[in-house]
């Protein structure tokens, strides 16, 4: 009779093979704690706890992140049970820094010329206590409006440097973009102080910007636009340039630059309906109106005439590759005389599927390299040359790049993602 024992763990599976019925008592010895010794093991989550409890990584010297918000963002704001009134930001902290000198080695300083991230370089925040009120390199904030209680300011230890860097803002945040950079160039006690320039307080943080000499004034766009135009740009890329500019708000008045470069935008456009610049143009906003969409914009949004006569998306698409029918049928021969089996397969049920205007659902799985994005774009191609529609699209803007003509999912068929990824994380939760 063979009797067989397991016992499973995680990492290791024990047995023990006995001979006879098992009926009588056993004459093997048991010795327990040195099974227990031979047969311990580190479960997962003992694993992990066991590495956290550590410190098994260090950064010298150490790195501070600091936010940038606009007065009216209230996402940097924590409210306690406890404590009513509002904790401050550290870009708010930095406003309410206390006034007079201290002592930056052997220089005298003044609170008031420190910039945002020299601040938190240099200082630290500490929660006020009566203990630390006359300690040496203990100083103490200015009372701000929204009633949080003042806290301590720490000078760090000179011998232990410490960075700190503002996080990153791109230039499309618009007025988020411009209060950074004068964070970066001048010190300020307020946002009505960074918003003044000499004795002049501007509207806008871009319009300091200006004032300061950080940036050109707004002619920037059409010299960038004059520039590609010199350089023997397409009028296709003039046009992808053109919405590159809208939608990062580098232009004050579209309609006015729409205007000025329309000609040279639209070139292509007016040389095929024969000098009709009129219809080229039409063409060019039509277009402009198709690219806008892939960013959720529309010409309306930037004061920009729509076009006349409106041309549907499936007509743009059949134009599009109508004049290529010759090099895509080349491409097909080239890609079927070297498809494998499965790829033939495939291709012929789509063939036939699309021919028969019969519907088709089909799941295409392999490894990296087996061919599966030729196989597509070989079938794109097919569609392309016989006067159909192919809309190859894809989850991501790089992944699309792979597909003549692709684009992501959400940008074509107006899939809202926000929605979805709250719909998604409320189930998990």
């Amino acid at each position: 009779m063979l009797n067989v024992t397991v016992t499973a763990g995680p990492d290791r599976a024990k047995f023990r093979v006995q001979t006879g019925n098992g009926s009588g008592p056993s004459e093997e010895s048991i010795d327990e704690i040195d099974e227990y010794w031979s047969g311990r093991y580190l479960a997962a989550t003992e694993g992990v706890w066991r590495i956290l409890g550590y410190n098994i990584t260090q950064k010298t010297p150490a790195v501070t992140t600091l936010p940038v918000h606009l007065p009216d963002s209230f996402h940097h704001q924590r409210y306690h049970r406890s404590n009513p009134s509002p904790t401050l930001s550290n870009l708010e902290h930095y406003f309410a820094r206390p006034g007079g000198t201290f002592l930056d080695g052997t220089d005298r300083r003044e609170f008031k010329d420190l910039h945002y991230a020299e601040y938190f370089a240099l200082f630290r925040l500490q929660k006020f206590s009566d203990a630390n009120v006359r300690k040496v390199s203990f100083f103490l904030e200015h009372r701000t409006a929204k009633g949080a209680p003042p806290m301590h300011v720490v000078q760090r230890d000179p011998s232990r440097p410490h960075l700190s860097r503002l996080q990153s803002v791109h230039i499309s945040h618009g007025e988020l973009f411009y209060l950074r950079i004068l964070l970066l160039s001048k010190p300020g006690n307020s946002w009505e102080d960074l918003r003044t320039v000499g004795n002049t307080v501007h509207p806008s943080f871009q319009s300091a910007c200006i004032a300061l000499g950080l940036f050109a004034d707004r002619d920037e766009a059409h010299f960038c636009m004059q520039e590609a135009i010199d350089t023997l740009r397409t009028p296709h890329q003039l046009r992808i340039l053109f919405i590159h500019l809208l939608t990062n708000s580098c232009i004050d008045s579209p309609l006015q630059f729409w205007t000025e470069f329309q000609s040279k935008i639209s070139e292509d456009f007016i040389i095929a309906a024969a000098g009709d610049s009129g219809q080229g143009c039409n063409k060019a906003l039509t277009q402009l109106g198709l690219f806008l969409q892939g960013h959720g914009k529309h010409l309306e949004d930037y004061g920009l005439p729509e076009p006349l006569t409106r041309e549907n998306e499936a007509e743009w698409e059949l134009h599009r590759w109508s004049s290529q029918s010759g090099m895509l049928r080349q491409q097909v021969d080239a890609g079927v005389s070297v498809f494998n089996p499965e790829q033939q397969d495939i291709f012929l049920r789509v063939q036939q599927a699309v021919s028969n205007n019969e519907p088709l659902l089909m799941f295409i799985d392999g490894k990296a390299g087996r061919g599966k994005t030729f196989l597509v774009n070989v079938l794109c191609a097919w569609v392309r040359a016989e006067g159909r529609i192919a809309l190859p699209t894809a989850t991501s803007a790089f992944a699309a790049q792979l597909y003549p003509g692709g684009r992501t999912t959400h940008s074509t068929f107006g899939v809202c993602v926000l929605p979805i990824i709250n719909s998604f994380l409320s189930n998990r939760t």
